[in-house]
């Protein structure tokens, strides 16, 4: 399985792996070392997801970024993932930067876990937008 998804992984500009499916597909252990993994395969860009952590990013021209997280009382997961996914690629798409692309991720993915569901759990642009507008949490 390795092989083929390091094959596959040759041909793509993004990889969005969970932590632990990047442990699983790599070897590695931490996010930068699943990074690295991807980015030596000549990917463009890598995203490990942390869950309630946000996630991390990386792009081959050496640019890194932690997205922002916000609090919210999860009660089913299903579809938050690809809901980081839609608005990480929506993000990229619109020309933001890495750090806008996966603060807009997280914003995306983080309500999907307050409602049941995948698809109809997706936020709207509104309350997107409303996440996005709000202080950043200190580190």
């Amino acid at each position: 399985m390795r092989g083929v998804i390091s094959t596959v992984a040759t041909r793509v500009t993004v990889v969005m792996p969970g932590l632990a499916e990047g442990q699983v597909l790599t070897g590695g252990t931490e996010p930068g070392d699943i990074a690295q993994f991807y980015l030596r395969l000549a990917v463009h860009e890598v995203v490990i997801k942390l869950g309630a952590q946000g996630a991390r990013g990386w792009t081959a021209d050496g640019q890194s970024a932690q997205s922002r997280s916000f609090a919210v009382t999860p009660i089913d997961t299903v579809g938050a993932g690809d809901g980081f996914a839609a608005g990480y690629l929506a993000a990229l798409l619109a020309g933001g930067n890495l750090q806008a692309r996966v603060d807009q991720g997280a914003a995306v993915g983080a309500p999907v876990t307050t409602r049941r569901g995948d698809l109809a759990a997706m936020p709207t642009r509104a309350e997107v937008d409303e996440l996005l507008a709000q202080p950043a949490a200190p580190a």
